[in-house]
């Protein structure tokens, strides 16, 4: 047996010991917990961390203060419906009162998108959080694009694409909504069951891509964020 033969088969002859090696009485009835540690931070991101939390509260007041003007633009009250896009991203230190507003109308993630109702209430909300989000007035013809190919219910905490009229008509059927037309119709005419119709369905995820280099600064400044009406349209497309 050469010198390889005798390294293979003691290797083998090893490794089938290691197998069937006996455990003895404390390793046969001890059970292996394993506690997680904490995750170490420093300092200096903590401080990062509370200095943009208080930045963002800032901003969150002192837009529900605002007018509107030519450099804070807001929705003309004789529009009802409007589409709605999140620019901030996830790992943003946003603070308690955005982070509500955000998680209420279903946008989670960057580039999420969603229809909202322009009640006053949802007006303030939406003027509130302008700084991480971008907003306007939707063609038809994109609204009847993403309904018609995009749209997409919650099942057991999970996103189903919506690819009969069954499901409409069992969730919106009182609000005289019974299939993807219906819901079309109801968005472009801005009407008050638009605020259901967002309650059922799961917010749009558009394609991630780059924007200006300061997303969160209004249209008027070089950014992104804000009141951009009918223009929404083109703004959706590039990121679609």
């Amino acid at each position: 047996m050469s010198s390889t033969e005798r390294e293979v088969a003691f290797r083998k002859k090893r490794r089938d010991y290691t197998l069937h090696k006996p455990k003895n009485a404390i390793q046969a009835n001890t059970t292996v917990i394993r506690v997680k540690q904490d995750k170490f931070i420093r300092a200096e991101t903590i401080l990062a961390r509370t200095r943009q939390i208080k930045v963002d509260k800032k901003k969150y007041e002192v837009n529900l203060k605002r007018r509107a003007s030519t450099n804070f633009p807001q929705p003309p009250e004789n529009l009802n419906c409007a589409l709605v896009v999140r620019l901030a991203t996830k790992k943003e230190n946003l603070c308690a009162e955005t982070r509500k507003v955000l998680a209420e109308f279903h946008l989670n993630e960057q580039f999420d998108g969603c229809f909202v109702y322009l009640s006053a209430e949802n007006r303030d909300k939406l003027k509130s959080v302008s700084h991480l989000i971008t907003y306007g007035s939707p063609s038809v013809e994109l609204v009847r694009q993403l309904i018609h190919t995009q749209a997409s219910y919650m099942k057991d905490g999970k996103e189903v694409p919506i690819t009969g009229n069954t499901v409409i008509r069992d969730a919106l059927k009182e609000y005289k909504i019974i299939c993807l037309d219906d819901i079309v119709n109801a968005i472009n005419k801005g009407l008050e069951s638009v605020s259901k119709v967002s309650e059922f369905l799961a917010p749009f995820h558009f394609t991630k891509t780059e924007l200006a280099e300061k997303p969160k600064r209004p249209i008027h400044a070089g950014g992104s964020a804000g009141w951009r009406g009918e223009e929404i349209t083109a703004f959706v497309e590039s990121i679609n």
